[in-house]
């Protein structure tokens, strides 16, 4: 019984020696490889896509995403554009397009294609709205404005209406004061190649987008407010007025060309 004791204190103190010095440090090995390796996720705008194949339900893309936040990993960095692939229900697919905002839970470490690092998504990504991005619409009705501009105003309405009528009004006086830091182009859903163009937007009613995003906050006198550019303006049960849209084009700009 007395061996058995001694043997007994002999490992106890050996567990405390190891806990106390190299157990310590192999533990918190551990728990850095468990953070360094697990999954990353990335937040950004889709810039480009391709469909690589469809399996049953299931379609996978190849893409560019500009990324906006990152966590889980020390790279990409935020602001860079980096490829991604994805897979997507095709029903949901369907609903996605350039300029959407998206949370992608990938990999920690990009696979190596062809010499490029590609994130590889463990999940469907999941759509956050549309973000920020800049795609020139083809054949408006009117096309104001440099197409080097860092601010694209498209407004898809039946222009023959009055109350979109003064918007499209306020927005091309506006343009002809911007000529260079600022684009409008007008599309009369009325017509097919605004319908078009709508489709292709994956629009279902008029709608002002800036920057290919519809809902902003606006600041004035200390307090803030959300403005929605869809649907009918200038009533009192609109989301917007006219002036609104002239208000965050305006915020816009300056946002975009801080340093004038």
């Amino acid at each position: 019984m007395k061996w058995c004791a001694m043997l007994a204190g002999l490992i106890l103190m050996g567990c405390l020696i190891f806990m106390g010095s190299g157990g310590h440090n192999a533990l918190g090995s551990a728990r850095a490889s468990a953070t360094m390796y697990a999954p990353a996720n990335l937040t950004g705008v889709l810039t480009a896509a391709q469909e690589l194949y469809r399996e049953k339900d299931t379609v996978a893309f190849s893409g560019l995403l500009r990324v906006e936040s990152v966590t889980g990993s020390d790279k990409p960095e935020t602001g860079k554009v980096v490829a991604v692939e994805y897979a997507e229900n095709v029903a949901q697919a369907r609903g996605m397009g350039l300029g959407d905002e998206l949370q992608l839970n990938v990999n920690p470490r990009p696979t190596q294609k062809a010499g490029t690092d590609v994130w590889m998504a463990l999940s469907p990504p999941t759509v956050l709205g549309r973000g920020e991005f800049i795609n020139p619409g083809e054949q408006p009705a009117k096309d104001v404005g440099s197409p080097e501009a860092r601010v694209l105003v498209k407004m898809f309405a039946p222009m023959r209406t009055d109350c979109h009528r003064e918007t499209a009004i306020k927005l091309e006086q506006l343009a002809g004061q911007e000529p260079e830091r600022l684009r409008v182009q007008l599309f009369d859903m009325q017509t097919s190649a605004g319908r078009a163009e709508m489709a292709r937007e994956r629009l279902q009613c008029a709608t002002v987008l800036v920057n290919n995003r519809l809902y902003f906050t606006l600041s004035e006198g200390g307090q803030t407010r959300k403005v929605a550019f869809h649907h009918r303006p200038n009533t009192p049960q609109s989301t917007y007025c006219s002036d609104d849209v002239v208000s965050v084009v305006k915020q816009e700009i300056a946002r975009l060309y801080p340093t004038e």
